[in-house]
């Protein structure tokens, strides 16, 4: 027996020998270091390493680090069996965006802090200071049974532009902050205290507030105090706000537990665009507002008055779990105008505004309440309509009244707009549980232009409309009929889900000159419009419709006022079959009228990306009807075909069978090229009205750019004639030479386009004859010639020369050596003659 308790005893020695060289050595120490370090990390949301962990009977030091720059150190002596303990501590965060993954949110800077742990479990004491944000701050709080028991914290000269910036935010103000803190009981159901709490010569960063938000502030110099004590259940406040934006005094009781309140405010906004980042609204202006606030969380009761819009209003809200359930809103003789610039918008009308807004109850299920909204004495500002909206509007007043009952099954409603301009009423009932809706309206606008601050769009002129709305939530029709532009017009829009689906339009005989005054254009055209549009899907959208003007006519004297197109009288028709499907619209088209005829079998255009590519056939019938368009007359018709596309570039082609030859050309941007086979040239003569000379299959071609305005034309030909004249008989005279008989088998007319400038070169050569010019120069816009042509018949050698206007050039002859003096008069009397009949 004496030996088992011998060994028992040896065995708690050694276990209490091994105990206290695993706690309270050095090797010990070393074994429980890691098994700490993993203990501490399971808990801990970022990685620690324990650097030092040393513990003996009578003392501890150890060192917790993130990294080289972030730890946490602690050294003291304690009492192992008192179990009183007094430690120094020390924080060192001098990279404080390590903890940026536990705030959820970026953090930057450095924080320090250092103090004493002193006591024993039962009654300890923490005492420190700290420079959070260059403040000054003191600490102390009393821990008594393992629970709060006092705590004091004095912050003295806090930077508010460091703080924001540690905590992730722009640097929005600067100044500094006082807090004073202090509990002088935490027991749960007693805790008793006080705040004060001083803002001091801080101020609103401008540029960085309009930057972010888009404010544009002034002075933003802000002073600001709080007092508070509370002592168990009740807190007791006063708070005082100053700035040159806005003033906010507010002071009452309030009960934590019940969560109730009992206070009275006052706001003086000066700038309520300050407040944009708060409220995601444009709202701009000063407003004014005080009443009082009590109840509780179950049911709170707002009271007050406010100016808004230089108004007398008062409201009395009452909120049911932190919402809304009844409110009463009065306004009495507020301005309109004041109201539009608060809301950010133009100033372009002014009227008196008086309202009675009652909700009895507010809870979906029991909706009920009346509005009645009146504004008398309006007007437009004509100056604002003209100088914002190009609108020229005279002396316009009108009046709205708006009455609206609610209650849980059923709103009614009717509204009526009169004014010297329109006349808008409607009135209906509509289902609040599926928006189920049975409305009539009648629309009378005398002048849609004042609807352009919420169209954007430049409308003007008179419509009317009436119809009916009917329908609920699921499917909607709206339906009528109107008079646009003196047609008979009727329309059905089907929306589902509160959303436009499908609509239907029918438009016969509306006249294309209103329709065009309707959206802003001048009196281009007369005419009788019908169309037929039948729009089976708006997403995706899905479309058909029919098209056609009928007794067209265009009005020359505004196409050429604001075009500067000369355009004979006009008689044309039009029609137009389309089809859009995918954002892709297809369509043909023929316009005819008496100068031509463009047919368009395949037009197709990209919505998405403006892509266009179409087909054309055009037929002039006769050239000289264009002759105030072209500025020339030309004589003969004229048939072209080919494509037109665009994307990223212009491409434009052309083809026709012209002049006995044939014609290819094609436009890229500003880049022309064509080629012409076979055109023969008393054809071109004779589309251009001059005389008919010559004779001769041609072949060439054309590179010219639009923009530079600079190209170069090439032609060759053979065979050519001349065609018999007084000409070929005087030369006949002194040659013995017919050349109406010469057959020019070699011939070649080049010429350089410079802008307006165009050098020539002309060769001929027959058996018997030679022509090939020395100088040939045409400034087109000046219409000027200066030209020299040498001549060789046979033997007899001369130059002519032509100079001066084109259309009645002096022509001279230089032939000494050609003709005999006898007869150079009256030869050169006839190539004069004949020369300015050509150029």
């Amino acid at each position: 027996m004496k030996k088992t308790a011998l060994i028992i005893i040896s065995l708690l020695l050694l276990l209490l020998l091994l105990l206290y060289t695993l706690l309270f050595t050095a090797p010990g120490n070393a074994l429980l270091r890691p098994v700490i370090e993993s203990k501490i990390n399971k808990n801990s949301p970022l990685k620690v390493s324990l650097e030092t962990f040393v513990l003996r009977t009578d003392r501890v030091k150890l060192l917790l680090t993130l990294d080289e720059e972030n730890s946490f150190a602690a050294e003291g002596v304690y009492s192992l069996f008192s179990q009183s303990f007094d430690l120094d501590y020390r924080l060192g965060f001098t990279r404080l965006s390590r903890l940026s993954s536990i705030s959820k949110r970026r953090l930057s800077g450095a924080l320090m802090s250092d103090g004493k742990v002193s006591g024993d479990l039962d009654l300890f004491k923490i005492k420190g200071k700290s420079d959070l944000a260059r403040s000054d701050t003191d600490y102390a709080i009393i821990v008594k049974e393992m629970k709060l028991d006092k705590a004091a914290i004095k912050l003295s000269d806090l930077n508010i532009a460091e703080l924001l910036v540690m905590a992730g935010e722009k640097p929005y103000a600067q100044g500094n902050i006082d807090l004073h803190l202090k509990l002088f009981d935490l027991t749960e159901n007693d805790m008793r205290g006080s705040v004060l709490l001083k803002l001091k010569e801080a101020r609103l960063n401008a540029k960085t507030v309009h930057k972010e938000f888009g404010v544009a502030l002034a002075k933003t110099g802000i002073q600001s105090q709080l007092n508070a004590s509370f002592q168990g259940n009740d807190l007791t406040y006063s708070l005082n706000l100053d700035s040159e934006l806005a003033t906010l005094f507010s002071q009452g009781k309030m009960q934590l537990q019940e969560k109730a309140v009992n206070a009275s405010y006052t706001v003086d906004i000066k700038e309520l665009s300050l407040l944009k980042s708060i409220t995601n609204t444009p709202l701009r202006g000063p407003l004014f507002t005080q009443g009082e606030i009590s109840g509780n969380q179950n049911h709170l009761i707002i009271k007050g008055k406010s100016d808004i819009a230089s108004s007398q209003s008062s409201y009395d809200i009452s909120l049911d779990e932190m919402k809304l359930s009844q409110a009463i809103i009065h306004v009495k003789d507020g301005r309109l105008k004041k109201l539009l610039h608060m809301a950010s918008q133009s100033e372009f009308a002014d009227a008196k505004i008086n309202a009675n807004i009652q909700f009895d109850d507010l809870s979906a299920q029991n909706l009920k309440g009346e509005a009645v909204i009146t504004l008398s004495e309006g007007k437009f500002d004509q100056k604002i309509m003209k100088k914002e909206f190009d609108i020229t509007l005279p002396a316009t007043h009108f009046e709205l009244q708006t009455k609206t009952g609610l209650s849980p099954e059923n709103i009614h409603y009717t509204l009526l707009l009169e004014s010297n301009l329109a006349r808008i009423d409607s009135s209906g009932d509509i289902k609040p549980k599926n928006m189920g809706t049975e409305a009539r309206y009648n629309v009378n606008i005398k002048e849609l232009a004042l609807l352009k601050p919420l169209t954007k769009a430049p409308l003007r002129g008179p419509i009317a409309t009436s119809g009916k709305i009917s329908g609920d939530r699921e499917e909607l029709k709206i339906s009528g009929t109107s008079n646009l532009a003196a047609s008979k017009t009727s329309y059905t829009l089907t929306m589902k889900n509160m959303a436009l689906h499908s609509a239907q339009a029918a438009i016969a005989g509306a006249e294309l000159s209103k329709l065009l005054y309707l959206v802003g254009k001048n009196d281009y055209a007369q005419g009788k419009l019908s169309l037929d549009a039948d729009i089976s899907s708006f997403t995706p959208l899905s479309a058909k419709t029919k098209l056609s003007v009928v007794q067209g006519q265009a009005q020359t004297k505004a196409i050429q006022k604001d075009f500067d197109i000369t355009l004979p009288h006009t008689k044309f028709t039009f029609k137009s079959d389309a089809t859009l499907k995918d954002n892709l619209l297809s369509a043909e088209s023929k316009l005819d009228s008496n100068l031509a005829t463009l047919t368009m079998k395949k037009t197709d255009l990209n919505l998405d990306t403006s892509a266009l590519a179409s087909d054309y056939l055009l037929f002039i019938p006769s050239l000289e009807r264009l002759e105030s368009i072209l500025g020339r007359k030309l004589y003969g018709p004229l048939t072209l075909n080919g494509d037109v596309k665009k994307d990223k570039k212009l491409f434009i082609s052309a083809h026709s069978d012209l002049f006995k030859g044939h014609f290819d050309a094609k436009l890229i941007d500003e880049q022309l090229n064509a080629d012409f086979k076979g055109i023969h040239a008393i054809a071109v003569l004779k589309m251009l009205g001059y005389p008919e000379v010559m004779d001769a299959p041609i072949n060439g071609s054309l590179s010219y750019n639009t923009a530079s305005k600079k190209g170069r034309f090439q032609s060759r030909f053979e065979q050519a004639t001349l065609v018999p004249s007084q000409f070929t008989k005087m030369i006949r005279q002194f040659s013995s030479t017919d050349l109406s008989k010469e057959r020019f088998n070699e011939g070649m007319l080049n010429s350089d386009i410079n802008k307006e400038i165009i050098s020539s070169e002309l060769q001929m050569q027959s058996k018997n004859v030679t022509m090939k010019s020395k100088r040939f120069i045409l400034n087109s816009e000046k219409e000027l010639i200066d030209a020299r042509f040498s001549l060789k018949v046979k033997q007899y050698p001369g130059d002519i020369i032509v100079k001066g206007d084109i259309n009645t050039p002096k022509v001279t002859l230089d032939a000494k050596s050609m003709i005999t003096p006898e007869i150079e008069e009256k030869v050169g009397k006839e190539i004069n003659r004949f020369l300015k009949k050509l150029f």
